[in-house]
């Protein structure tokens, strides 16, 4: 079992990005994918083929990847490939190969009789999200991401967020006596003036809480730089148990702000401990 992965600098965001055999709804650009805010989205009717360019001014450590909110269907596909040069020249340093978008529903998690066949483990929500991840980091300057979807259904390709950088793991994973609820803030329901309830039919935005207790002073001191430059304002990504499929990957995976930053408390020697209290984003 893998442990937690988070990615904290988001170097997707840092890329000259450019939309390649295909084409955008005019609201819609290839660059809303670098902006914060669902209502900033990537939008192309380009059902294949379509290619999302990358560009860094400087070589960049990646290891992961996450395109978050998208409505790529089952049947769909993710190519990423990165360049040691820009302009996609130089040697290729990964390709991640041909990549389902939507991840089938394990033995374990289907319910025969109940769910279709053939359904992805986020049958029942609002929205997909697909992460990659590398055995190592590599070092790119640029990238291409080739997405195909012929039959979906919408009739189109739409993308909220995409996430990539290299993640932090700590060697130890989370501690037992984790949390993980949902943000009523937004959905209260309330009381009209005929005593009935009501409240705002939306999917619920989740709040995880967990410590990292067992941090030695190497992994105290990158996870407390990296914590500096994210501060609340920023979005990060965060897979708790990105190696183990189905429903406990898809709960306890999601595009995050910290509610709190985490103290950190050194309780022994070259011992240090955070806890993390982070909500959807």
């Amino acid at each position: 079992m893998s442990n937690v992965r988070i990615i904290m600098d988001n170097l997707f965001d840092q890329a000259a990005l450019v939309l390649a055999d295909a084409t955008a709804i005019a609201q819609a650009p290839v660059h809303h994918l670098q902006k914060y805010g669902h209502s900033k989205r990537f939008v192309t009717p380009t059902l294949t083929g379509a290619r999302i360019l990358g560009d860094f001014t400087r070589p960049m450590f990646i290891s992961g990847w996450n395109l978050d909110r998208h409505n790529i269907s089952a049947l769909g596909t993710i190519q990423i490939r990165g360049y040691s040069g820009p302009g996609r020249g130089g040697d290729i340093m990964f390709d991640t190969g041909v990549v389902p978008a939507g991840r089938y529903k394990p033995l374990g998690d289907f319910i025969f009789g109940l769910d279709p066949f053939g359904e992805t483990e986020y049958l029942r929500w609002e929205w997909a999200s697909t992460a990659i991840w590398l055995d190592e980091a590599v070092v790119v300057q640029s990238f291409e991401i080739i997405i195909n979807d012929p039959d979906n259904p919408q009739g189109y390709i739409e993308i909220d967020r995409i996430h990539a950088g290299r993640y932090l793991t700590p060697r130890f994973n989370i501690n037992y006596g984790h949390s993980l609820g949902f943000d009523g803030s937004n959905t209260a329901p309330h009381r009209t003036q005929d005593k009935s309830l009501h409240s705002v039919a939306e999917q619920p935005a989740r709040v995880l809480n967990f410590t990292l207790a067992h941090l030695d002073e190497s992994e105290r001191s990158t996870w407390f730089e990296q914590l500096m430059y994210v501060g609340r304002h920023r979005d990060i990504y965060i897979s708790v148990y990105p190696a183990t499929p189905g429903a406990k990957r898809r709960d306890y995976s999601m595009l995050c702000k910290f509610q709190s930053l985490p103290d950190t408390t050194g309780n022994y020697h070259n011992n240090y401990q955070q806890p993390y209290v982070l909500r959807e984003a």
